[in-house]
């Protein structure tokens, strides 16, 4: 099995896509973070085959998750993300990595949205795309750093439909044992080619992140770290097919809920008889999305520091 078609979890109509790591602007150029504006053609859109949508979960409730969002690319729905500011879009870097040859003109976010077959049921908001952030050290052909960040047109409104998720403050702290929610609008299984037009979630307890590492280190190239993911334990669940960029969250008694993880990786089939499913632990990289969030640390492709 090719390792890169049983990775990432976005998709389009079509099936699933990875993304290249085919680069035409020399990549020492880059600073820290790289900024990606309309019109660029830095980047190659294609598709590849690969794999993520929620198996075993359930259907949510109308604003219950508000920070969950959907990413439409030529109004077609790939993958997810959250809204952790009034302007700022979490996801995964394997979802827009190279994807824009034409420039992010095309690319929308909806926010608060839960059936995508629908306009009225929640006051969602469909924003442009000011300009979309990777983590430098992204590599496609590992996943290692799978973390993008998006900076909206303009700022939102808050509302019940419409609001921000907390990032973890404690950088050290690991969740293993807690109970984590995953929400997304992906496959109901492998055998699915469309994902589910209503928002779903599964709840489910993270696992020892070193027992998860030691699984994924059966497979070549894939770059799994216990500072860098959470994995989730998939007995009764598990992200699929357009499940990727979406929030996992851990909410406490008072239901204030904290990001914890971004849908990264897993096993091909959606099953839960596989590898565990695993996330971008945004704790991790929480300096990086301070500084990436400040306009004053953003840097243009080429830009020297």
């Amino acid at each position: 099995v090719e390792i890169r078609s049983i990775v990432p979890f976005n998709e389009d109509e079509e099936g699933v896509y990875t993304n290249s790591i085919d680069v035409t602007p020399s990549i020492s150029a880059f600073k820290r973070v790289f900024d990606l504006k309309v019109n660029d053609k830095c980047w190659q859109y294609q598709q590849n085959p690969a794999v993520t949508r929620i198996v075993g979960g359930g259907e949510t409730n109308l604003n219950e998750w508000p920070w969950q969002v959907a990413l439409i690319y030529n109004n077609k729905f790939f993958c997810g993300g959250s809204l952790i500011s009034d302007r700022h879009i979490l996801t995964a870097a394997h979802c827009v990595f190279g994807s824009f040859s034409k420039g992010i003109h095309n690319l929308r976010v909806s926010l608060g949205d839960h059936d995508l077959r629908t306009k009225n049921e929640t006051k969602n908001i469909v924003s442009g795309v000011k300009r979309v952030l990777f983590n430098l050290h992204y590599s496609a052909s590992t996943t290692a750093h799978d973390i993008a960040l998006f900076e909206l047109s303009e700022p939102v409104n808050f509302s019940y439909s419409v609001s921000a998720v907390k990032v973890p403050q404690d950088l050290s702290q690991m969740f293993e044992g807690e109970n984590a929610t995953v929400t997304g609008w992906g496959r109901y299984n492998i055998r699915t080619k469309k994902t589910h037009p209503v928002l779903k979630e599964h709840t489910a307890p993270l696992m020892n992140t070193d027992t998860c590492v030691e699984r994924w280190t059966k497979f070549p190239g894939i770059n799994a770290k216990k500072l860098n993911h959470v994995c989730l334990d998939i007995s009764y669940g598990t992200p699929c097919h357009g499940d990727s960029g979406g929030p996992l969250v851990i909410c406490n008694a008072g239901q204030t809920c904290t990001q914890v993880g971004v849908v990264s990786f897993g096993f091909p089939l959606c099953t839960n008889i596989g590898l565990p499913a695993v996330f971008t632990r945004v704790s991790h990289y929480k300096p990086w999305i301070d500084m990436s969030v400040t306009p004053l640390k953003m840097h243009n492709i080429g830009e020297e520091k």
